[in-house]
């Protein structure tokens, strides 16, 4: 009777343990942590996101703030002196880093002269006609303010009116001629390359005068572009 009765014991410790052992295979053998918050993640940066950008590469507003071509290439301006002599309306085209230019200068200066009787008498006129043409070179500074170095030609035409009268007789005259002058500019130059205001000034040398072979002429040129 005791033998029966340690053998069901043992048989049903052997079950309870069996039980056990099948829950904890279930459960995954082993205690499963909780996931981590994203607190306690740290966000890695992407690749190359943390480097310093290069020192050789130029800041994005300088490269974007240069215009890659100039807009404004037409010029009409005043230019006192230098290639017209007296004065010259000039029109101006840019091509490239040169700019080519084509102007009109004209001046009439006249005299007379009376007696107190007005028996006798003189007259005399004279006129300037000068066509300066002239090419600059623009490429020595920025697109805005630059050197300016150029040369051309001054087609010059002078004329000459004359008469004289008295109780006895009268006498007229006149005569013209046309000369070509050479040209070397250096100045400065203000030319916006999107429009604005346009500002020429320096020395127009005029070469191959008769009593002066060369000649510093200055000129200040005002005028817009567009």
């Amino acid at each position: 009777m005791k033998a029966r009765i340690l053998k069901s014991g043992v048989l049903a410790a052997v079950c309870c343990a069996g039980s056990s052992g099948l829950a904890w295979a279930d459960g995954g053998g082993a205690a499963v942590s909780a996931p981590s918050t994203s607190d306690d993640a740290v966000e890695s940066p992407p690749p190359g996101q943390d480097k310093p950008p290069p020192l050789s590469a130029p800041p994005p507003s300088f490269a974007d703030s240069r215009p890659k071509e100039r807009s404004a290439k037409n010029a009409i301006y005043a230019e006192g002196l230098g290639a017209g002599i007296f004065y010259s309306v000039n029109y101006e085209r840019v091509f490239g880093d040169f700019s080519g230019r084509v102007g009109f200068g004209y001046v009439s200066l006249s005299a007379s002269e009376t007696s107190a009787d007005g028996t006798s008498g003189s007259t005399a006129s004279a006129t300037f006609l000068a066509v300066p043409l002239t090419v600059s070179y623009l490429g020595i500074g920025s697109q805005t303010n630059m050197f300016e170095v150029g040369g051309g030609a001054t087609i010059l035409n002078v004329g000459a009116n004359g008469s004289a009268f008295d109780v006895d007789s009268s006498s007229h005259g006149s005569g013209s001629t046309t000369v070509v002058l050479g040209n070397v500019i250096t100045g400065y130059r203000l030319q916006p390359p999107n429009g604005g205001f346009f500002l020429r000034t320096g020395i127009n040398t005029l070469l191959g005068g008769s009593k002066l072979p060369v000649l510093p002429w200055p000129y200040l040129a005002l005028g817009g572009t567009f």
